[in-house]
Parts: structure tokens; sequence; C-alpha cells
């Protein structure tokens, strides 16, 4: 995809005739009027798309393909029609070419396309009205945009033709469906509208997201940096973070915070879940709600193939997840539900509280009509569930506490402090208890191994920690860029303490630390401090210390003997 600017309006280009030396661009693109002709001699600059990134010595023997896409005015390219050989049209523009052309029935002109047999191709009608065709069979003629993709059938190196299933050829030298009476469609009528658009879908292609994420720090007073200044940032959460537990009685798994699905995409086989952390080999369960997502069944049991920041496909075996282009689950119709994270591994930051709200009836069960707390919750510090932890034993509090009667109470719940004192790997296991009168159902829970760092918690840093050089100030705001996007987009003195360092010469502040550039030797006493010489600050108190200075060396007790 290729964009012009002239005259501060941009241009999409869609074609490009080499033989002309010409190009045919959609005007009016990003929706700012122009006018109908523009200044000779003006300068056209390109609004680059591309960009190149070093990547050392990393190397690959695959032949990377790329997709593209074909642009083009449907009443000069498609052969219309359901009986005949064809018809012959005319070019509006042709320039220095042709100006007519023969396009055979069950056909589009498109020169030097290069597609290969059974290329996919998805179809965009670039908000007209799409192109109408039939497959030779049924009594029903349809549209273009009615299916998800097509296959190519090269013809020749210019003209290619379509259909709904996989292609070969026939014993009469023509293109015929693969294990189906169905061949190519055919064209029944033409649009008016400017343009439309072909797009492939190689296989083996390389793909990936490129982002940049802005931090911006606003101070409570003039700071006094400056562009590439460098800051230690540090932030320390102090909100709490929740989980919710569900048991599934049908697979016998714990599972956690249901996502709902917003909407569905059954051309790409997307399932819509906006701002959702799932990473590629999450295992979910899917859960149906009031309408049933055609291609997913409920209850069952999936791993996560993510398709961008809104959007996850799906798969059914987690070894599906290493081929080249994993068969995903096919979406065949719109609907909604909710997806589970099966015992997953859980993250969270240094003074976070983490609380499991344990208040879902589902962690419980009933007999004689009173009800019983099935599970109890533990947390351990090693993976194999035998050292169980409640305490660092370096403050007065636990950093485990619970409350209420699990599956029973609404405010039932566990929660640990993660103090600075807590390990950074702890591990939770839920418990049968009451197993003298237990359910089946409950009893036989099943920790679900198959999942990545199944039922770790792991303390990390926010992505906001670290060091950095500074990229835009005002008199008391700064910004940072970050290589993570953080997974929380605010943090102020309401849920962090927060806190940063530099060594600028301007910078105004507090003392952070002081450097001693010369130690010294030989003192007897520890040194004091006369002045501080600065030009803003005031207030300063510093007050030395020493481990070796004025430290005893040797001593010795006399005794002294007394008779009576």
């Amino acid at each position: 995809m290729i964009f012009l600017v002239l005259e501060q309006r941009t241009f999409r280009v869609l074609n490009i005739d080499d033989r002309a030396r010409r190009i045919r661009v959609r005007r009016e693109y990003d929706g700012i009027s122009c006018g109908l002709a523009h200044t000779n001699s003006s300068v056209l600059f390109e609004d680059p798309r591309k960009f190149r990134i070093n990547v050392g010595t990393l190397k690959t023997t695959n032949a990377l393909e790329i997709n593209k896409e074909y642009y083009f005015y449907p009443q000069e390219v498609v052969g219309v029609g359901t009986v005949g050989a064809g018809s012959t049209i005319t070019f509006s523009n042709p320039g220095v070419g042709v100006t007519q052309k023969f396009i055979p029935t069950k056909q589009i002109y498109l020169p030097n396309h290069g597609l290969d047999v059974n290329d996919r191709l998805y179809y965009n009608r670039q908000g007209g009205t799409a192109i109408g065709v039939w497959n030779g069979i049924t009594t029903t003629f349809k549209n273009l945009d009615t299916y998800d993709f097509y296959y190519t059938a090269p013809v020749n190196r210019d003209f290619i033709g379509l259909s709904t299933n996989k292609i070969g050829m026939g014993t009469e030298a023509q293109f015929v469906g693969v294990g189906t009476t169905s061949g190519l469609l055919y064209f029944t009528s033409v649009p008016t509208n400017d343009f439309h658009s072909f797009l492939t879908d190689k296989d083996n292609v390389l793909t990936g997201r490129i982002s940049r994420t802005t931090v911006n720090v606003a101070t409570s007073g003039t700071h006094g940096l400056s562009v590439s200044d460098t800051v230690h940032i540090s932030v320390k959460p102090t909100d709490t973070k929740t989980v919710s537990v569900t048991y599934d009685d049908s697979s016998r798994r714990i599972i956690f915070d249901p996502k709902n699905i917003s909407a569905t995409n059954t051309i790409k086989n997307t399932v819509a879940i906006t701002g959702h952390d799932f990473v590629k080999g999450d295992k979910v369960l899917y859960r149906e709600g009031s309408s049933s997502i055609g291609g997913l069944n409920d209850d069952q049991l999936y791993y996560i193939y993510p398709y961008d920041t809104n959007s996850i496909q799906l798969v059914e075996e987690k070894f599906q997840l290493s081929q080249d282009r994993p068969p995903v689950v096919d979406i065949t119709s719109t609907g909604n539900g909710s997806l589970f994270k099966i015992n997953p591994p859980l993250y969270v930051k240094r003074n976070n509280k983490l609380k499991f709200d344990l208040s879902d009836p589902s962690l419980s069960f009933v007999v004689s009509g009173v009800r019983y707390s099935a599970f109890e919750l533990r947390l351990y510090s090693d993976s194999e569930y035998t050292n169980v932890y409640d305490t660092s034993e370096t403050k007065t509090t636990f950093e485990v506490t619970t409350s209420g009667q699990t599956g029973i109470d609404s405010d039932a719940n566990l929660t640990l402090l993660v103090s600075d004192e807590v390990p950074t790997n702890l591990w939770y296991k839920f418990v049968p208890i009451n197993n003298d009168i237990i359910t089946n159902v409950k009893k036989e829970i099943f920790i679900d191994t198959d999942v990545n760092s199944h039922q770790e918690i792991s303390v990390e840093k926010t992505r906001y920690n670290g060091t950095y050089n500074i990229n835009g100030i005002g008199s008391t705001t700064f910004s940072y860029n970050v290589s993570l996007e953080p997974d929380v987009s605010t943090y102020n003195i309401e849920n962090s303490v927060t806190t940063y360092e530099t060594t600028s010469s301007t910078a105004l502040g507090p003392i952070s630390r002081i450097s001693m550039l010369d130690n010294g030797s030989n003192y007897d006493i520890i040194p004091g401090i006369n002045t501080v010489t600065t030009s803003h600050g005031s207030g300063c108190i510093l007050k030395p210390q020493s481990t070796s200075i004025g430290k005893i060396r040797k001593g010795y007790v006399q005794l002294t003997e007394y008779w009576i």
C-alpha cells in the first residue's frame, strides 16, 4: 500500500502503469476534499509505509512471500455473462495502451497478476455495490462478498477465474472444482463504483505489529529536566488485583476471570475481546451466552492464538500452535459467550494485593439441604505443593489473610499482600475439604498441567519501571518510551507510590543519594558536613554514617577476684 502527498492532500495509489509511466490514485482518501485539478509541476511526495530493521546475524532459508492487494475498476476488467464467449470492454483512460480488451466469461483481467493455482483471495467492494456471481448450478444469483474468500484459477498471466472451492485441471483442460461439481464462478453484474480490490492470503508470510508506547509523567512542581536526560523510574502499585474464581463441574477444573466475547468475524475466524490479556498457548474454557457462536462448542476447551490486541483465534489442540499456519476453529456465525482461563499463571507487582474472590457457589456443594465449602485455597513456596506459605516471618502480620467460607459467604476471599519480602514465585492450589461428605464432582478436581506455568504466581515490576532517556518535556511534565505496553494505563497517588531519580545537573527536587568522589583515609572520627551549595534548594540535612570509622577493633574484659 502506497500513499502520496500533494499540496497537503493524501492520495492512495491504486495502480502503477510502468509502460505509460503514470499512476492511478484514489483522491480524497483521508476524507479531506480537494479541487478537480492541481498546479502543474507541483511536487509529489511519498508518505512512506515501509522501514528497515537491522536483525544482525539472524537468517532464514524460507522464501517468504508478501501479501498484495489488487485494485481494479469492475466495469473495465470483469467478463460479465452466463452464456457466450465473453464481451469487449472499453478503457475510459487508456493512456498509450490499448483502448479495448476482449474478456471471456468467468474471467477477470488483472495484467501480470503473478497468482498461482488456489491462492486465496479476499474480496473488498470498498463500500460500493458488490459484483454479482453465479456458480452455474443453483438457480440463485449471489454477491461476490457473500463468501469468506476465493480460490484463484490463473488462466494466463493476465486473466484469472474465481472459485469457492479448491480447483484443479479437468480432462478437457479446464478448471474444475476438487471433489465438487462447482467450478469457476460466472459474473452476472458489475457496479459502476470507482474501484474494488482483491487481497491475497499467502501461507508463507511473516507478519508483525509495530507500535510505540510513550509514557507521560506529570510532576507536582517544576522539574528542571531537559530532553535526553536520564531518569530512573520506580512505580510501586498499592491497589488490589482481584481474580474471580469458579469451578467447572463438567471439566473438573478451576477457571478464572471470564472474558466476554463482544463480536465475531466469520471471515477472519476471530472473536473480539476488547483489550484482552491472552497470550499464545493460553488454555481456555468456552461457555456460550444467550446466542451460541457457530463453530464453538459449549463447555469445550480451546487454546488461544492471538490475532491482535482486541481479537483472538482458537485452536483445538496445543500442537497446532507450532504449525506455520495453525488450523484455527472456523467461526460460522455470530453470537456471544465467555472465555475462562484454566488454572492460569498470575502476575502481580510489588506492593500489590492479590485477592482471590472465593464467593462463587460453584466452589461449594449441598448435602441434605446444607451448603458446605468444597475447597480450601492454599499458597505454597514450591511447585510440588509441600511448603505452605503464610508469612515471610519478617513482619508482625501475615502476608496471607483469609475471610469467609469458600463458596458460601459473599465476602469469601484469600488475599496476598505482595510486600518486598514475599518470594518472587509462589504457587496456589485448591485442596478438597469435608472429604467425608464431599460430592465426587468436587472431589475429582483436576490440575491441568498442560497449561504453561500452571498455578504459578510471579512477582514482577511494572512496565513503567527502569532507566530511560527523556524524549519530551514541559515545565511540569516529561515523557519517555517503553518497549512493552503497560497493563495498567494510569498510576497516580491514588493507586501507587511513584518516584524518579536523575543525574541531570539542571533537575530541581530533593537529594536522592550522595556519591563520594574521594573517600579519604585514616579518619579517627566521622567527618561532618559544613556547607551544601545549591542555586534553588534549602533546608538540606545530611547526616554522615560509617561502618568502619570509629569502629572498635579489639576489646577485652578485665576480671577482678574478691575473696570473702
